[in-house]
């Protein structure tokens, strides 16, 4: 079955977003080394392994990365994932101060979310998927589990504190009103007297007149498409929908400048021949009216002020913790929250331009988690 590719994904994405089950000092089992220390939270030398090895396996998959920018990017994996296996520790500790530990039923859902997100249907295939990467069923449910308790964490202490009224809104709305238009648009149908290399391009041209008199005459121009098409003189109707500016020939474009709904251009030579357009509806450019946008601008100020808060929240994290690092020498380079790198992802800075335009495009609020407040006191650092 064909499925390596895709369950190398699966297995990535909870290795990547959760690490492997972490176990705690007090159970710890050293298999080679301890490689990271938060509060009584540890990882080995396996778990960072496994981890990369998941992130590694990410990025092979990737269609979107072009060689350079892969070569780039393993380079640094090993830095970028001890950073995130850190990040991890430090939100699972403050998950066990704070007693979060989801339901059965959470984690059940987690899972079917994922089978579904990646087309698993079927529990053989499922567990037949977990083999494939050495997992059993329970170690994935408690990567999903960790999964769930770092999203809970960051959701209550974090996205939940996050406080926009309705004039901060507003606020961004006037200073930033010309992003919030719509540009002016037109909705065509297109019919192409096409050119032939046997005859005259003067008679071509009388052709092209003669179809657009016809049109002006009450002719419909799908029926006279029809009967030119049918004699292989033009091309059938072509409807382009909506075309906003930029989007057609700049003459193509010009011409329906001049036209109004129901006009049919002059024949405009063009790549194929001799274009007629006919204008059937236009929106003029308008300014949005703020009800219209004030659900894409909370989302964003939400994202902005959720990445600013983040980093401050996981600064304040490590200087409350007990750490200690000893990363192997392909992550030599890590630096913690604190330090002097701010990505937050193993693949943060390498997006490709198209998921950078899909970013800026999707604006898909934080979730939020209601507000409790932590009563769990800081713990005091173990004596070393």
């Amino acid at each position: 079955m064909p499925r390596a590719p895709r369950l190398a994904i699966l297995i990535a994405a909870c290795v990547v977003l959760a690490g492997p089950v972490l176990a705690t000092v007090a159970h710890a089992e050293v298999v080679d080394r301890v490689v990271l220390r938060v509060n009584d939270r540890i990882a080995t030398l396996l778990d960072y392994e496994k981890r990369r090895a998941g992130a590694v396996s990410e990025l092979q998959s990737r269609q979107d990365v072009d060689p350079d920018q892969r070569e780039e990017m393993l380079e640094d994996m090993g830095n970028r994932v001890f950073r995130k296996m850190f990040e991890d520790l430090l939100l699972l500790s403050r998950a066990d101060q704070l007693s979060i530990h989801p339901e059965g039923s959470e984690v059940d859902a987690g899972v079917r979310q994922i089978r579904q997100g990646f087309g698993i249907e079927s529990d053989d295939e499922f567990a037949a998927a977990l083999s494939q990467e050495g997992l059993s069923l329970a170690e994935f449910r408690e990567q999903v589990r960790d999964q769930i308790r770092i999203r809970q964490v960051v959701g209550k202490e974090v996205s939940a504190k996050i406080d926009l009224e309705e004039d901060d809104l507003r606020r961004v709305y006037r200073a930033e009103q010309d992003r919030f238009v719509t540009p002016k648009r037109w909705r065509v149908h297109e019919l192409i007297v096409l050119e032939d290399e046997t005859t005259d391009p003067a008679a071509t041209r009388k052709l092209a007149e003669d179809i657009r008199a016809e049109i002006l005459g009450g002719r419909a121009i799908d029926e006279v498409a029809a009967e030119y098409s049918k004699q292989g003189k033009t091309s059938d109707l072509v409807d382009l929908g909506w075309i906003g500016e930029g989007e057609l020939d700049p003459q193509l474009e010009s011409s329906l400048g001049t036209l109004s709904p129901g006009g049919v251009s002059e024949p405009i030579e063009a790549r194929g021949g001799y274009h007629i357009l006919e204008l059937e509806e236009l929106e003029d450019a308008r300014a949005l009216a703020f009800s219209e946008v004030s659900d894409q601008i909370e989302a964003r100020e939400r994202r902005r002020l959720f990445a600013e808060k983040f980093q401050d929240y996981m600064r304040d994290l490590e200087k409350q913790a007990y750490v200690v690092a000893d990363p192997p020498a392909d992550a030599a380079g890590f630096r913690t929250v604190a330090g002097d790198r701010e990505d937050v992802d193993p693949y943060a800075g390498f997006e490709s331009e198209s998921d950078a335009a899909a970013d800026q495009k999707e604006e898909a609020p934080v979730p939020e988690a209601p507000v409790v407040e932590p009563d769990a006191a800081k713990p005091e650092p173990p004596p070393r």
